[in-house]
């Protein structure tokens, strides 16, 4: 799925796009257009998909997933995992399915738990929550399936790039009182320690 629980060093977004594309702006300029119907149509060819797979494909999620351009409805609400949501999401008919097992929530999405000097265990994000799009975004859609050095996956994942921009922009709104507590959040250092030596294997550097 992308990243573990803190956040991506190297953040691949919209922004980056834009001024790849139109030069530089500023974050306020950015910020003051973004919403316009002709900064929209600047992005038709802007594909998440894309975004997506650049996120893998390298150190530790050496796997790239198939992805689809995939137009979600104002009104949709899908479900990141937090502390610190990267952009990736999924649907609540996922998390029916796994239940609030944090174990079988990531290794469903593929996703490296989080462990740093002097932890005893390393931990996975400690709950869901819900996302209201306010306007229809196109997100790159696809199943977590590449990235067996983190369990078999099968769970469906949606990747919308810039996650911050678009709450900022009231694109998306976090919404209160759907958190979804994970129970079984902890995974022991000798198990994750299994993880890291597959990394190693392919040649990544592990911790």
């Amino acid at each position: 799925m992308g990243s573990g629980i803190k956040e991506s060093n190297s953040e691949i977004g919209r922004i980056d796009y834009l001024r790849n594309k139109f030069g530089k702006l500023s974050s306020e300029e950015l910020h003051q257009r973004i919403n316009t119907p002709k900064l929209r149509r600047m992005l038709e060819d802007y594909s998440p998909s894309k975004k997506a797979t650049e996120w893998q494909g390298e150190d530790p999620y050496f796997g790239i997933d198939a992805y689809t351009d995939k137009i979600y409805p104002k009104g949709s609400v899908l479900y990141a995992g937090e502390p610190f949501p990267t952009g990736y999401f999924t649907t609540k008919e996922a998390l029916d399915n796994v239940g609030v097992d944090a174990h079988k929530v990531f290794e469903g999405l593929q996703v490296k738990p989080y462990w740093g000097k002097g932890m005893f265990n390393a931990i996975f994000r400690d709950k869901m929550v819900g996302y209201e799009l306010k306007v229809d975004i196109t997100g790159a859609n696809g199943i977590a399936k590449n990235n067996t050095q983190f369990w078999r996956g099968r769970l469906e994942q949606i990747f919308m790039p810039d996650l911050k921009e678009l709450i900022h922009n009231k694109y998306l709104k976090r919404l209160s009182g759907t958190e979804i507590k994970l129970t079984n959040t902890e995974m022991p250092f000798s198990e994750y320690k299994k993880i890291i030596e597959k990394i190693k294997a392919l040649g990544g550097k592990g911790f």
